[in-house]
């Protein structure tokens, strides 16, 4: 970002176009903005992200792509909304191809239900 008053950066962790918004209103008002239903982060206030969840939906709006982005995992799954359902569809390499699901130890499946969780609380404020 340019502008007056804004320091040279550099930003070294994962960004989402999600996190523009909050980062602008902070440099146009001079401090950090809670902003509701709004789920980037503001790059200025030091604010971290663990976990993200990006979602779209398909021209049938039946069901939701979704991908969640933890611990340099890429879950992939599809959320049916007319009958609550989700299906695991394996963990995206870094070229958005589907890879193999490895073998996942114990611990992690915990920590990837927590951040998916964790990612529903958020859609639901």
């Amino acid at each position: 970002m340019v502008g007056p008053g804004v320091a040279a950066a550099r930003v070294e962790r994962e960004t989402e176009h999600v996190d523009v918004l909050p980062t602008v209103l902070h440099v146009l008002t001079g401090q950090h903005q809670t902003l509701e239903h709004v789920h980037g982060i503001d790059w200025l206030s030091g604010e971290t992200r663990d976990s993200f969840l990006e979602t779209y939906s398909t021209e049938r709006r039946t069901v939701i792509r979704a991908q969640l982005r933890t611990d340099g995992l890429f879950l992939r799954m599809d959320m049916e909304m007319a009958a609550p359902h989700l299906t695991l569809l394996g963990f995206e390499d870094a070229y958005g191809n589907l890879a193999p699901s490895p073998n996942i130890a114990p611990h992690l499946v915990d920590h990837l239900a927590s951040a998916f969780d964790e990612q529903l609380g958020l859609l639901r404020h």
